[in-house]
């Protein structure tokens, strides 16, 4: 008896795994289905410059669409130690290892918007990550929610003080904090180098 509860057991726990990866599948899908196609479509339509906008915490982001490589929801994230603060950890993605960073830290940014909250729930396999890099990934950006695509026209947003430091385009309407992500990938602030993971570029 004893060894048929043991084994009613283990049933029960790979059925609850399955269903938890299943269930983690399906939310990646509905995070990439938002997310890239969105951008194939709005690209297509009119003049401008497409942008990927999410939220962290409760402030809105927008980076540049040509930047962004896909869209979806870890299994896990995996902490390191010794590297740069805004590294939250790495998790397995297409064959890879793949950082994971906190965008606004990055960034410089601080504040009650920008809280610990989108790191949790990411490694419990609830919340997106955006994977970014010019042509191959550098790395993904923990975010809370992916709203969809947006097109901006750089000369219409408004000016942010110490922007260019912070590595900001600017404000866009909405109050959606414009990320200078090209220039953040060039600075390499972004690579985490696996030979000295302590190095932080600026």
């Amino acid at each position: 008896m004893a060894h048929d509860t043991t084994r009613d057991r283990q049933d029960q726990a790979r059925l609850a795994n399955a269903q938890a990866e299943a269930d983690r599948r399906v939310l990646s899908a509905r995070a990439e289905a938002l997310a890239r196609p969105a951008l194939d479509r709005a690209a297509r339509a009119q003049p401008g410059k497409m942008f990927l906008e999410f939220s962290i915490g409760r402030q809105a982001h927008a980076v540049d669409g040509a930047f962004v490589l896909e869209v979806f929801i870890p299994g896990e994230i995996t902490p390191v130690p010794g590297v740069p603060e805004f590294v939250l950890g790495v998790t397995p993605w297409r064959g890879e290892i793949l950082p994971v960073v906190d965008l606004g830290t990055a960034c410089g940014l601080a504040g009650p918007a920008h809280s610990s909250e989108p790191a949790d729930t990411a490694a419990a396999g609830r919340t997106p990550v955006v994977v970014v890099g010019r042509g191959e990934a550098a790395c993904g950006v923990v975010v809370t929610a992916v709203t969809g695509a947006c097109r901006l026209f750089l000369d219409d947003l408004a000016q942010v003080e110490d922007g260019a430091g912070l590595f900001l385009l600017g404000m866009a309407p909405g109050n959606v904090i414009v990320i200078d992500l090209e220039r953040l990938l060039q600075s390499e602030r972004l690579v985490v180098s696996e030979a000295d993971p302590s190095r932080e570029s600026i």
